[in-house]
């Protein structure tokens, strides 16, 4: 499953955040438009349009921390593809939390823009380090401030000097809590603000991104809870794209929903989560436009 489903900022995190462990098992379906994607056709005949692809994905998503002592921690935690293995300090000046990053499951195309033959795949290796800090300004409220840096690697790329996609990728966010209520049941709200920078060895493959995220999550009655996240992002290329003859530029918006049951049928230390998702990005070129939507349901269980 790819990782720019967009669930992945908040769905993974609940518990995370929690520090409970927990193992999540699922399926679900995919719909996408992606001409990047070794999930598109083999084989195009032009870089003027995008085709629709359908199909059923499994999904796994773990937490798993152990205490070294009271205010400190080891993780091993997936979300999405990414796996990351860090440690977590509370101290009285906040949150300290900082690891290593990998992705296993990445593919690309070892030429997207290839026309009337056959596109072949390549694997895709993605490792780095990622340092946040936690803290809060008033009691209702609780941030985090992150810098997740990777190295981008492609077992084999053909394209031509100036779109070569092997990059170092930095990505800075802020992340914002503010905790609420409405006739008696807690009401997060929830806002991230992010900048990744994409410097790729070919300056028409590098970009600059900034995406902001507004949600909120709902508690009711105990049982059950919502969140909902909508975003909006704007990307530019740094150089002209010969194969499109022009310098790309997008923007992206998604809405994102998660609902989820706890202790359904009264089964202790469970929940039923239920995901959908819709994300689209309308470039000033046809061959960049992307669209997916999905729909996901997995079962939990915490311990």
């Amino acid at each position: 499953m790819k990782k720019k489903l967009l669930f992945s900022l908040m769905v993974c995190s609940l518990y995370a955040n929690e520090q409970t462990n927990y193992i999540e098992l699922g399926f679900g379906q995919i719909k996408e438009k992606d001409n990047f994607s070794v999930e598109s056709e083999k084989s195009i005949s032009s870089l003027n349009k995008t085709t629709s692809e359908t199909k059923t994905i499994p999904y796994l998503g773990f937490f798993l921390t152990y205490n070294l002592t009271e205010n400190s921690s080891i993780y091993l935690n997936s979300e999405v593809g990414d796996f990351n293995l860090g440690s977590q300090i509370n101290t009285n000046y906040g949150l300290f939390d900082f690891g290593l990053t990998t992705n296993l499951y990445e593919e690309a195309w070892e030429n997207p823009y290839l026309t009337n033959e056959k596109r072949e795949k390549t694997k895709v290796k993605k490792n780095g380090v990622y340092f946040t800090y936690g803290n809060s300004l008033f009691p209702a409220h609780e941030f985090l401030i992150s810098h997740k840096f990777r190295q981008i690697d492609y077992d084999k790329d053909t394209l031509s000097k100036e779109l070569k996609r092997e990059a170092k990728e930095h990505t800075i966010s802020i992340d914002n809590n503010f905790a609420s209520n409405i006739k008696g049941l807690p009401l997060n709200y929830l806002t991230n603000i992010s900048y990744k920078i994409y410097d790729a060895e070919g300056k028409a493959s590098s970009y600059k991104k900034t995406t902001l995220a507004v949600g909120a999550h709902l508690e009711i009655y105990k049982r059950f809870d919502l969140t909902l996240l909508s975003t909006f992002s704007k990307k530019e290329y740094e150089e002209h794209n010969r194969f499109v003859n022009k310098k790309v530029n997008s923007e992206i918006y998604g809405l994102i929903s998660t609902f989820r049951w706890n202790e359904p049928f009264n089964y202790r230390n469970t929940y039923l989560s239920i995901k959908n998702g819709f994300i689209k990005e309308k470039a000033n070129a046809n061959f960049f436009d992307k669209e997916n939507s999905f729909a996901l349901i997995s079962i939990g269980y915490k311990f």
